[in-house]
């Protein structure tokens, strides 16, 4: 994991939000070699968007969808599970949201289960809340 994690902080160095980090797209090569994958939802920074506004053109298309419309603010990208508070909300995804996908990625590694299940779990093996 401490690869995946340099690979989605050298995304970041480079302007990129991943928006979509999760264990499915962690790759290992056949010589251990660990790289992050599938930026099909990836987003440039606003600084990384300024710096190479001249570069991208606006209209490019992937499956007939503007870059823009496959990558607006609002639109719902991303696997639920990993995806931050404000991402599930429609907010903005930045580099904080994928560390927080990455974080839950962790999780599921160290403990097997999504935190989210494993909170609620000991949530109710404790009983109701006390005042």
């Amino acid at each position: 994991m401490v690869e995946a994690g340099r690979g989605l902080a050298a995304a970041h160095a480079a302007g990129i939000v991943h928006r979509d980090f999760k264990p499915d797209n962690v790759l290992v090569a056949r010589e251990g070699r660990v790289c992050v994958g599938d930026f099909g939802v990836a987003e440039l920074t606003a600084a990384a968007r300024a710096a190479a506004a001249a570069d991208v053109a606006p209209s490019a298309s992937a499956n007939g969808l503007t870059l823009a419309e496959l990558t607006r603010t609002g639109a719902l990208v991303g696997t639920p599970a990993y995806m931050s508070p404000e991402q599930l909300r429609g907010g903005e995804a930045d580099a904080r949201s994928d560390q927080f996908g990455f974080c839950v990625a962790l999780h599921e590694a160290v403990y097997g289960a999504s935190w989210r299940g494993t909170r609620a779990a000991a949530s109710s093996s404790r009983g109701p809340a006390r005042p």
